[in-house]
């Protein structure tokens, strides 16, 4: 087990004092928690939003070019913990279903990981509701998804953290949230054509 997962119960008290500014936490200090476009990505930048309104789709690649075709601003927590990283960004654009959507996944110091997903509103869910955790394939981490609707939005919070502390992270969504990355490198804003599915042939 490495040394995320070993620290991820110890570290989610921490967590959520610096996330929240939860009473009774010994005054939190604001250099412990960082603007999301101050982080850093993971592993590089890695962003796949997929545009539906062309034949065949195409895979978007820069933020900026997606946010146009997205149809809505997310609401993002303003902060995270100091040493959080962005893990990856994407999304769906012009769905004829759903419209657009929109994901963010981060890696949290000692402990784990938060999604977040976002989409237009298909069904009021005016309070927090939080699913059973899910277990991993190993069996000692857990993954609890919470949702609620805002602002016409179907949100979404999925984390190693508990119900409790997911309901929490909802108290601090905000909307014109800069969350890109300040320290991305240019990236090549040109679409990539996504390739046709094609049936494999019949047997004679």
């Amino acid at each position: 087990m490495g040394r995320r997962s070993r620290g991820a119960w110890g570290g989610i008290g921490v967590g959520l004092c610096l996330l929240g500014g939860l009473s009774g936490c010994g005054g939190s200090s604001a250099s412990n928690v960082r603007p999301l476009d101050r982080l850093n990505w993971c592993d590089g930048p890695s962003i796949h939003f997929i545009d539906e309104s062309t034949t065949p789709s195409t895979t978007i690649v820069d933020w900026p070019h997606a946010q146009s075709g997205l149809g809505f601003d997310p609401l993002l927590p303003p902060t995270l913990p100091r040493g959080s990283c962005l893990q990856d960004a994407g999304g769906v654009l012009h769905d004829p279903v759903f419209g657009g959507r929109f994901t963010l996944t981060y890696q949290l110091p000692d402990s784990g990981a938060l999604s977040i997903a976002e989409a237009q509103q298909q069904q009021p869910i005016p309070a927090v509701m939080c699913s059973s955790p899910l277990s991993g394939a190993t069996g000692t981490i857990h993954i609890t998804t919470c949702r609620q609707t805002r602002n016409g939005l179907d949100i979404a919070l999925s984390s190693t953290q508990t119900a409790a502390q997911i309901t929490v992270q909802f108290n601090t969504l905000a909307a014109s949230i800069t969350w890109f990355p300040l320290s991305t490198p240019p990236l090549t804003p040109t679409p990539s054509v996504t390739p046709p599915i094609t049936a494999a042939p019949t047997q004679p």
